[in-house]
């Protein structure tokens, strides 16, 4: 897939990404509903040209961006996989040599997932366990997972991306295998492996890198939409990055006597991201360029409390009826506009040429 190159001339790119957070990611999928409300309830593969996500989020991208749901949809599915994803947990969390066994079964997840990557509207003749990432879609799209051993950021991607190291291996990861990949959080799942071409490696849950992706879009935005003379901030119609309120995610050490510390961290790198992107990119802020949407606290709501899903609802409900929000929204509208996206409209344009 080549990404269409949207007209450098004008303030045109619509971009979002989503958090990591377990069930609570139902959280941002309310929230993005609400904000395209606003605007007529477009498809987001035809209204954002790129779509990101780690772990939870992810799968968000993946739905949205890759097999084209519209938001209803997608929040359907998602409580769907939530529910079938955490059930049946193992009780026996640590084994004799102090190591966190993983509370659920890799197949618990990957099952629900191929079903609804089979009952898409884009899967035509594959398996669903064959359909590549690196496809012609509509929307660019990439999900955030960790090299296990080396614990450096893995960007899986339905576009190529300049100057990528092992491109051509990228290119046979299927879209299943990235999904598990982002989403391998070492308490819950265990770690993914991908193998194509005789080598292999080992991946664990993005979030153990960036739990909120912001800073990836933006540079995954510059590698695929900056012109020889236009900075991309030049760009920008509206970023938006969405949360899914305060949490503590897992810890990427095994070892029980390791996870506080690494929990505290995580959960501190998520809210610090935000405070760094906003204060680094003041004037996009002030502009309505850039805005993060983040539903209230849920620290009574855990990673894997699928059971929870109507206090999420509730929860999100209240912050997107406060009067902050609602006049945030009305910026949003007047800023983001409710046309195609130009990236949707080069990529019509291709089809109809080939």
């Amino acid at each position: 897939m080549s990404v269409p190159n949207p007209s450098v001339n004008n303030k045109n790119l619509r971009l979002i990404c989503f958090d990591g957070g377990g069930v609570r990611g139902l959280a941002s999928l309310y929230i993005l509903d609400q904000i395209l409300s606003s605007v007529g309830n477009p498809l987001p593969c035809q209204y954002f040209d790129m779509i990101g996500g780690t772990s939870t989020g992810a799968l968000i991208a993946v739905m949205l961006g890759c097999l084209e749901m519209d938001v209803q949809t997608c929040i359907n599915k998602y409580i769907e996989i939530m529910g079938d994803v955490f059930s049946d947990a193992r009780h026996a969390r640590v084994d004799l040599h102090g190591n966190i066994v993983a509370k659920y079964k890799q197949s618990r997840l990957r099952d629900p997932v191929l079903r609804v990557i089979g009952e898409s509207c884009v899967i035509q003749d594959n398996a669903p366990e064959n359909l590549r990432l690196r496809r012609h879609d509509r929307a660019a799209a990439f999900l955030v997972a960790t090299y296990r051993n080396t614990s450096d950021s893995a960007i899986f991607s339905n576009y190529p991306r300049p100057f990528e190291q092992q491109s051509q291996w990228m290119d046979q990861v299927t879209l299943c295998e990235a999904a598990l990949a982002s989403t391998a959080a070492l308490s819950f799942f265990d770690p993914m492996l991908i193998s194509h071409g005789g080598i292999s490696h080992w991946f664990l849950d993005g979030a153990f890198v960036a739990n909120n992706p912001i800073n990836i879009l933006w540079n995954e935005a510059q590698r695929q939409f900056d012109g020889a003379s236009t900075h991309l901030s030049d760009r920008i119609r509206i970023m938006l990055s969405i949360g899914t309120g305060k949490m503590g995610p897992a810890a990427i050490s095994s070892k029980v006597t390791q996870i506080l510390k690494v929990l505290v961290r995580l959960a501190l790198q998520t809210g610090n991201t935000a405070k760094t992107f906003h204060e680094t990119n003041m004037v996009l802020a002030l502009n309505y360029a850039y805005m993060r949407f983040d539903p209230p606290y849920m620290e009574d709501v855990g990673l894997d409390d699928a059971d929870k899903k109507d206090l999420i609802s509730e929860l999100t409900s209240a912050y997107g009826h406060e009067p902050d929000q609602i006049q945030r929204l009305h910026h949003f509208q007047r800023v983001a506009g409710t046309e195609q996206s130009t990236s949707f409209t080069a990529y019509e344009e291709q089809e109809s040429f080939a």
